[in-house]
């Protein structure tokens, strides 16, 4: 009897479960939630990370969704500061001063690569960078750099925010960005000393004696090499710099079309196969026009032949004509290089930007 009763007891506590996951479905319906690393996210979290080539993954799913039938697919993500009191700064574009956390969106400065349940993110490099491409319009508008110290940089200072394809639900999820670390150790530093009564408060590249175009990128010619000095300056002016630590970093715009094609001794004439031509990333080919060096305070450029006569590789056939592979036939946009030079000791950052025109001289 009393066996009766308590599986009786049983099947109506059973009973009561269901019915309140009825009653929260009803009222609450689907729920979403972001999985990382083993953690479920319903609302926000934070101590996340990413890198340059360590991208962090994010699945998605909804509560009581146990068939997995609720469609996933059409949700929207999105990075923007996360905004903390009494963590703000600030950056400049030429002598424009901005702040950090009124910035709306970062997403363009992140590869974010979605599927119908998951999507990965992954910074285009430190926030500099990603500053740069969310001023890319400014930047090449007025030919300024964009200038960042990372002194001020706070843990956990992007916010991932990611919406539901109705709306209706949302998770922000605060990181940090590896790439800032740079030069970290030089915080603690002291800088007491005769020689460093003020450390330096911004930093930039040389370009004065070098052509612009009307973009403000630096023109360089093929085959040919340019050394531009890395200066640093305080309130008082420049400063000596012999000594510091530098880093660079590079990151391209824009898309060019590759072809094959055959070339006509006879006519100098192209043919081309209009069924292989195909759109590449400028960013996957700047190996193959620039190499870039750092001896100490000089950041030095060699360039290659132009992009206009890049190609796979060729081979000749009969003697009257060329087969091209994967030839360059046009620009797909507007292309451009940026390089970052980074101030290891004393935590500066600049970004300034170089075309290759298609002809030496």
């Amino acid at each position: 009897m009393k066996i009766a009763i308590s599986i009786a007891k049983f099947i109506i506590l059973i009973a009561i479960l269901v019915g309140l996951i009825g009653v929260a479905m009803y009222f609450s319906g689907y729920t979403m939630y972001a999985k990382i690393d083993g953690d479920v996210v319903m609302d926000s979290a934070s101590g996340y990370t990413v890198a340059s080539g360590k991208p962090l993954t994010v699945d998605l799913g909804y509560t009581f969704d146990f068939g997995g039938e609720k469609d996933m697919s059409g949700y929207s993500v999105m990075v923007v500061p996360n905004t903390i009191a009494g963590k703000d700064f600030t950056y400049k574009i030429g002598e424009s001063e901005y702040s950090y956390q009124a910035v709306q969106d970062l997403t363009k400065g992140f590869n974010i690569v979605c599927e119908d349940n998951s999507f990965t993110i992954e910074p285009k490099g430190c926030l500099a960078t990603i500053l740069s491409y969310v001023h890319y319009e400014e930047l090449q508008a007025d030919g300024e750099s964009l200038t960042h110290s990372h002194t001020n940089d706070y843990d956990n200072m992007y916010s991932l925010v990611i919406h539901s394809n109705d709306g209706e639900a949302s998770i922000k999820i605060h990181f940090s960005n590896e790439d800032d670390n740079h030069g970290k150790e030089g915080e603690n530093s002291d800088n007491s000393g005769e020689n460093n009564l003020e450390p330096p408060t911004a930093i930039y590249v040389d370009t004065a004696d070098n052509t612009t175009n009307e973009s403000g990128m630096v023109v360089l010619h093929p085959n040919s090499t340019y050394s531009f000095e890395i200066k640093t300056e305080n309130s008082l002016g420049t400063v000596s710099n012999d000594d510091c630590e530098y880093g660079y970093s590079t990151f391209a715009n824009g898309t060019v079309i590759l072809g094959n094609c055959e070339f006509f001794m006879g006519t100098l004439e192209y043919t081309w196969d209009d069924s292989s031509l195909k759109t590449v990333d400028y960013s996957s080919l700047v190996d193959d026009f620039v190499e870039i060096s750092i001896e100490g305070k000089y950041i030095n450029i060699t360039t290659k032949e132009p992009i206009e006569k890049y190609y796979l590789s060729n081979s000749s056939t009969d003697g009257t004509h060329i087969d091209f592979v994967e030839k360059f036939y046009s620009y797909g946009s507007d292309c451009f290089i940026k390089i970052a030079i980074r101030d290891m000791d004393n935590n500066l950052e600049t970004v300034f930007g170089i075309t290759i025109v298609n002809k030496e001289g």
